[in-house]
């Protein structure tokens, strides 16, 4: 199954695209300013929708699939470890 299919909202997505556009490091610092930034442009509603997005990735098992979208959009050495570091820090919002 695609995952615009199973994430019809493509929250997760549409985060990993902004985050690729505005940086080329994948730390804590960065993806902490990138939380702000994201919320600032999208709002809070959409933040919480984010979040509930990654709770159903993370219970469905499908952190690892976002990896290959993450290369596609320039973030050529992101790991599923950075991608985990990335979600802990958005749903520890």
């Amino acid at each position: 199954m695609k995952l615009s299919t199973k994430y019809p909202g493509e929250y997760f997505n549409h985060w990993i695209a902004m985050f690729a556009t505005n940086n080329s490091e994948l730390n804590e610092a960065i993806i902490k300013d990138h939380i702000e930034m994201y919320k600032s442009f999208e709002g809070e509603e959409e933040f919480t929708e984010l979040k509930l997005e990654i709770k159903d990735i993370i219970d469905n098992g499908d952190l690892h699939k976002f990896v290959k979208v993450a290369k596609n959009y320039g973030l050529k050495k992101v790991r599923n470890k950075d991608l985990m570091v990335m979600v802990e820090l958005i749903t520890s919002q």
